[in-house]
């Protein structure tokens, strides 16, 4: 608003003696103008939105009838693939270790199932996978790689993996009503990578395969 104003406007000056500028309002008689400047809202993260068109696409039913490419390599079982038991077995868990983890698999596929044919849980998944791939390459696997002990390893994946990507999950998903993923769904998801061979719990030698 550009506003000039000669003298005190409720004093006897005219209406010419005013300019305003843009003005939704004016109160000739007015003796204090306020600037009210509103700051702009922060531009969605891409997270946010998957999470709030998943529950636009969940309440209209638009189900995606293909499954997206840049989730596939994830879903792939890769070559030379051993279980999940025999991965975690190699990376020395104790079996009630791996019956947790294989529940906490099989509870985090029951739920993805559901939502498989819903674009931005695709998405979501997706961005979510990556997120664990590349969070445990870069903070728990050179522990693995430096024979530190099981327990430390598995403090560095709380801490450093299933820890920030959910709370970026609680930050950027107000308005999921669907997924509503918690601490066992993202052990269900390292453990999902793990049983596909996208994570590995020691070092194998690649030439003898694994």
């Amino acid at each position: 608003m550009d506003l000039t104003i000669k003298g005190n406007p409720g004093t006897g000056n005219k209406y010419n003696d005013v300019r305003v500028g843009q003005a939704g309002s004016y109160n000739p008689a007015a003796t204090e103008v306020y600037h009210y400047h509103l700051a702009p809202e922060p531009a969605e993260s891409r997270l946010s939105a998957w999470f709030r068109k998943l529950a636009e696409e969940f309440r209209n039913d638009e189900r995606l009838r293909r499954k997206l490419d840049d989730i596939k390599r994830y879903k792939t079982v890769l070559d030379k693939t051993r279980g999940l038991d025999r991965k975690l077995e190699d990376g020395g868990f104790a079996p009630d270790s791996i019956a947790t983890a294989r529940r906490k698999k099989q509870y985090y596929v029951k739920k993805a199932t559901k939502y498989q044919y819903y674009e931005s849980a695709q998405r979501i998944d997706s961005y979510l996978y990556a997120k664990v791939c590349n969070r445990f390459d870069s903070y728990v696997f050179p522990l693995i790689r430096g024979q530190h002990p099981l327990d430390e390893v598995r403090t560095a994946v709380y801490e450093q993996v299933v820890i920030p990507i959910l709370e970026e999950i609680n930050e950027q998903g107000s308005a999921d009503t669907c997924l509503c993923y918690t601490e066992d769904d993202i052990f269900g998801i390292l453990y999902y990578l793990t049983g596909n061979c996208h994570i590995n719990w020691t070092v194998y030698d690649l030439h003898a395969g694994i």
